[in-house]
């Protein structure tokens, strides 16, 4: 399928702000104390259907992400996150649950689970996992004995009578479902409706029952004995309902074109982030510490993902007496922010957060998810390594498999949707509500399914452009978005951007966002990030602790006409458009490496994966030097092996962000390096030869030329056939329930 580039907010976004700062802004103060390994995570979000498949049936699987770990540790990572692996009729993509016990065929076994883990933990990475408890399944055993009316389960989920009226029998209230269409639903057999806030087949569970907390919480404890080091509750803000039922009130700002059964359509003041729900989120961080204290010491991490005004996520984080969640997700990044957003628009979201944030809680930042349009299609390719040195902001990075690669949304058709929102929309507004382009299969290398699979068909269709945007041509490029988002994750690691205190700043006409990070006796340094169209030079000399002639670059993105490792005059450092640097005095800081020790109570049988996990014998990043740019040896990639494990041998060529000379600035090219060295990519399953892709040789383009103005798409990427008014009807509309896809 083609990529397609949408811009959720190209249409609606406005300054949050009127005014550009006139100086600094001071957000946060330096850290002090030991910091827990949460705080620092750089954690990779896997949607597991989509990351590797090890067994050829066209989705993802356990035993696929094992192979794939000594990547994950190569790069950086510390923390990956799993989406739903649980056993499911797999409606909603697993988040219709059917056993909060056991892992879904689909992807593996328990023991595959257990395997995962302690290969994970033996790379020094943690592994935390979703934890669903809104809702089931229709089809778990709980709710066919709730219908039943079998005790102890008659309550186990909200039941409520109907209302009858002259047209029969009408629903208990106005509640709509997040999915679209009423909340509540007949059940002929019990004579009642039940209530689902998302799909009629996610039944919501009834926590007034203490039943069901203890049900619940026993999942958590279940799962803290297999090994997990945490999990992200999915859905939080939706567990308890006012108990009286009234009806909603209307939202005054639904925005444009809301239907009447859409969600946005009802101000959701009676089924969101209750008083209850906060409580309970506090008992569940009792129980995992408790967990913590009777095991090995080591924090389990608790997520929340609510959407709410940050006012109200500031909650989740606990009051005086209690503890809540370690992470309350940031979302502003996300909610508010988009292409046209200026210096001062990241200015505001960031002071909101911090201004909120509560004394010793952790920051965090979120740039997408599988419930989002990618990155690089919301913000245009070129910003993305910009936007990925955000996580250079205090606290923890949060990364959705393929920013690292720019992965652009795929476009899907209607036919093809897996995604029951959109399927509940029907054909002819699929798209306002779909999640789908965010979750197709993963780019590996330019085989068969991108390495995804080696079944030509996959859950949901591989986008076309696989063949030049994957992981194996940006290893082997000599700059890419993968090596940029490395050197970020390297980065994380110097005391300065862990514990530093932090400025930002607006410059040249509002086009150029700067940060600081700053800590005592230790390297300073300034991320610069060009929201223009144009090439600008920017005047570092004004900020303190900074050489007064000549700066260091430390790390510039794919884009940026100046490179890493090189020294420039600070009175006008030239930033190419939608380009990025982090300046700093000193060298990057070498990896540190931790060790995890896996303790697991319940006495799980290891298997012997069948697919080859091969630990990667490439040398060790050297530190730049003023005078030398650092080298990157590519990484290795390990994908599920078949009996046959073949060394392939590529030509290496340079991966340089640069404007098509049809397109845009924000268009991307992969230009073919005149020099070719020769690299082994080790232990692929692909039974033939890989190919470098061939490139056109018109393009020849170095470096990038961002004068013109941005059309968001890629060089492969076709038209949509959409009038355009549709189009302003869709893009208008997303970011409006944005917001609400970020609950799953």
């Amino acid at each position: 399928m083609a990529s397609t580039e949408v811009v959720t907010e190209a249409e609606t976004a406005t300054p949050i702000i009127p005014t550009i700062p006139d100086g600094p802004i001071f957000v946060s103060g330096e850290i002090s104390g030991n910091l827990d390994w949460w705080q620092e995570a750089a954690v990779y979000q896997i949607y597991p259907k989509s990351f590797q498949d090890s067994n050829g049936d066209g989705v993802g699987d356990l035993c696929g992400i094992i192979s794939r770990l000594d990547h994950l540790s190569d790069t950086g990572v510390t923390v990956v996150w799993l989406n739903s692996i649980f056993e499911s009729p797999q409606v909603d993509g697993g988040f219709d649950i059917s056993n909060f016990t056991t892992v879904d065929s689909i992807f593996g076994t328990l023991d595959d689970f257990a395997e995962l883990i302690q290969q994970a933990h033996n790379r020094a990475i943690r592994v935390v996992i979703d934890f669903v408890p809104n809702h089931s399944s229709n089809e778990h055993i709980w709710f066919q004995n709730s219908v039943a009316r079998i005790e102890p389960y008659t309550d186990y989920y909200v039941w409520r009578d109907g209302i009858t009226t002259d047209n029969g029998t009408q629903p208990p209230n106005n509640w709509l479902s997040v999915f679209g269409g009423s909340a509540w639903t007949w059940n002929e057999q019990r004579q009642q409706y039940y209530l689902h806030q998302f799909g009629t087949s996610q039944v919501d569970l009834n926590f007034r029952n203490p039943a069901v907390v203890s049900e619940i919480t026993n999942v958590l404890r279940f799962w803290l004995d297999q090994g997990v080091d945490g999990f992200r509750v999915s859905s939080v803000a939706h567990i308890f309902e006012n108990v009286n039922f009234p009806d909603e009130p209307l939202n005054e700002s639904p925005g444009p074109n809301v239907l009447e059964t859409d969600y946005d359509y009802l101000q959701h003041i009676y089924t969101t982030d209750l008083d209850e729900t906060i409580d309970l989120v506090y008992q569940w961080r009792t129980v995992l510490d408790e967990f913590t204290t009777q095991s090995d010491g080591q924090t389990r991490v608790l997520i929340t993902d609510s959407a709410a005004s940050q006012d109200v996520v500031a909650r989740y984080f606990g009051n005086q007496t209690h503890q809540g969640a370690h992470l309350p997700l940031n979302f502003g990044l996300i909610a508010e922010l988009g292409q046209p957003s200026l210096a001062s628009d990241y200015i505001q979201v960031l002071t909101r957060w911090f201004a909120t944030l509560p004394e010793n809680g952790t920051s965090n930042w979120v740039l997408g998810n599988h419930d989002q349009r990618r990155p690089a299609s919301r913000f245009g390719v070129n910003r993305v390594d910009g936007l990925n040195m955000l996580h250079l902001l205090p606290g923890t990075a949060f990364t959705y498999m393929g920013e690292e690669l720019a992965l652009l949304d795929t476009e899907i058709s209607f036919s093809d949707t897996q995604d029951p929102h959109a399927i509940n929309a029907g054909p002819d507004r699929y798209s306002l509500f779909t999640r789908d382009p965010a979750r197709t299969p993963y780019h590996w290398d330019n085989s068969t399914s991108g390495g995804f699979s080696t079944n030509e068909s996959t859950w949901l269709p591989m986008n076309s452009n696989y063949v030049t945007r994957n992981l194996v041509a940006q290893i082997a490029a000599e700059q890419s978005n993968f090596h940029t988002f490395k050197s970020i994750l390297k980065l994380k690691q110097s005391q300065t951007i862990k514990r530093g205190a932090t400025h930002v700043w607006a410059l040249n006409n509002n086009n150029i966002l700067v940060f600081t990070r700053e800590l005592e006796d230790e390297p300073v340094y300034a991320v610069a990030i060009n929201l223009g169209l144009v090439t600008v030079s920017v005047d570092f000399s004004q900020f303190p602790d900074f050489p007064s002639e000549e700066i260091r670059v430390c790390l510039a993105s794919a884009n940026a006409i100046i490179s890493t490792g090189t020294v420039v005059n600070i009175t006008s450092v030239s930033l190419s458009a939608n380009a990025a640097v982090v300046l700093c005095n000193s060298e990057v800081p070498e990896t540190t490496t931790v060790s995890i020790t896996t303790t697991t109570l319940a006495a799980m049988p290891s298997t012997t994966v069948e697919s080859s996990t091969q630990t990667s014998t490439t040398s060790p990043t050297s530190s730049p030097t003023e005078s030398e740019p650092p080298t990157t040896t590519p990484s290795s990639i390990t994908t599920p092996s078949t009996p046959t494990t073949l060394s392939t041998t590529m030509n290496t060529f340079s991966t340089t962000i640069v404007p098509s000379t049809e397109t845009s600035a924000i268009a991307t090219t992969l230009i073919t390096s005149t020099t070719a060295i020769n690299t082994t990519v080790p232990s692929t399953t692909v039974e033939s030869t890989t190919e470098v892709p061939t490139i056109p040789p018109t393009m020849t383009t170095d470096k990038p030329e961002a004068e013109t103005e941005p059309d968001y798409s890629e060089d492969d990427t076709t038209e949509d056939s959409e009038s355009g008014a549709t189009k302003a009807y869709i893009s208008s509309l997303l970011i409006v329930v944005s917001i609400w896809n970020i609950l799953l």
